[in-house]
């Protein structure tokens, strides 16, 4: 099972990724009258309005002001969708249903958790959003009444922006040098705050070294160099994003994971112009969005290349 992991007041927790529609900045919200402390207000996100939830209020830890790393992540659960405002997103882990513990014998009595697991030297207190968002239904659907919000069933009978019936497919949006990019979301395993990497000797440049992931010895790369790309962004925003679609473990460097996100298949157009033919080769495509451009990295490609499959029969 894979989960997204976010902190609020300094705690991580986390939720399923096959519940989270998308992750995006924070946007004022509207508020609405006599609507519970813990609902901010609503958004209108691609012709739906989507209720915020302050996660600090609804847990009972309210705290500081939001920081600049704040995000909502969407998440559906019930038949209808709900904004969930967390201090910041920390990433993608895999988690095994046996290293689930209950949470009342590591925090006392927590509501709305389904139980504690571990993630590298992270605690995470893994969410129930059933329960979570059952318990505000009452409040949500008042909110859905006041402001005719769409349910998802209504939503995806009619398409979202004109897409009627389209397939969909989700993806992990990222930083390359300013650059976004995206992958399908089932092609990336997890994705991990940066963490030591031992270099190895006489390895080609774009091969960071290898880090130690849970016991795993794990090769660390950096693909700008394959898309004619410049030095990364400073910020101390990086991340490693891990992928096994080849049947071995390795990490890509990024600048930064900025969301997940759901698009029709029919908007991944051909690839750019601009690339090289070798660039092209390890691209699906591109995406227009929110006037901007995605260049979606096509994993099984990037990893069966002459350069990165070499790291598995250990020619470099």
């Amino acid at each position: 099972m894979k989960v997204l992991i976010f902190a609020i007041n300094g705690r991580n927790y986390g939720i399923g990724l096959e519940d989270v529609v998308e992750i995006i900045r924070m946007k004022e919200p509207v508020p609405v009258p006599d609507a519970p402390p813990y609902v901010k207000g609503v958004i209108t996100l691609r012709g739906s309005v989507i209720p915020l939830i302050d996660m600090k209020t609804r847990l009972g830890s309210a705290g500081a002001l939001l920081p600049k790393t704040a995000r909502t992540v969407i998440a559906r659960s019930g038949g209808g969708k709900a904004g969930l405002i967390v201090d910041e997103v920390n990433g993608v882990a895999d988690m095994t249903e046996g290293g689930i513990e209950p949470a009342e014998g590591v925090l006392g009595e927590v509501p709305y958790l389904k139980g504690v697991f571990r993630a590298g030297n992270q605690i995470v207190l893994l969410l129930d959003l059933g329960k979570l968002l059952g318990s505000s239904r009452g409040a949500i659907d008042s909110i859905r009444e006041t402001v005719k919000i769409v349910p998802e069933d209504e939503e995806g009978a009619r398409g979202v922006g004109g897409d009627d019936g389209a397939r969909k497919l989700r993806v992990l949006v990222f930083n390359l040098s300013g650059e976004k990019y995206c992958v399908s979301l089932v092609e990336a395993r997890e994705v991990i705050r940066e963490r030591e990497i031992t270099r190895v000797p006489n390895t080609p440049g774009y091969v960071l070294g290898v880090m130690n992931l849970r016991g795993e010895i794990v090769p660390v790369v950096d693909i700008r160099s394959f898309f004619g790309l410049g030095a990364p962004e400073s910020g101390g925003a990086s991340r490693i994003m891990v992928t096994d679609v080849s049947g071995y473990p390795v990490g890509i460097i990024v600048d930064g994971v900025e969301r997940t996100v759901e698009i029709p298949e029919r908007s991944v157009q051909a690839a750019l112009p601009t690339l090289t033919s070798a660039a092209a080769g390890y691209t699906k495509g591109h995406i227009d969005r929110d006037g901007g451009i995605l260049v979606m990295l096509d994993i099984e490609r990037l990893m069966a290349g002459d350069e990165i499959s070499k790291l598995k029969k250990g020619e470099l």
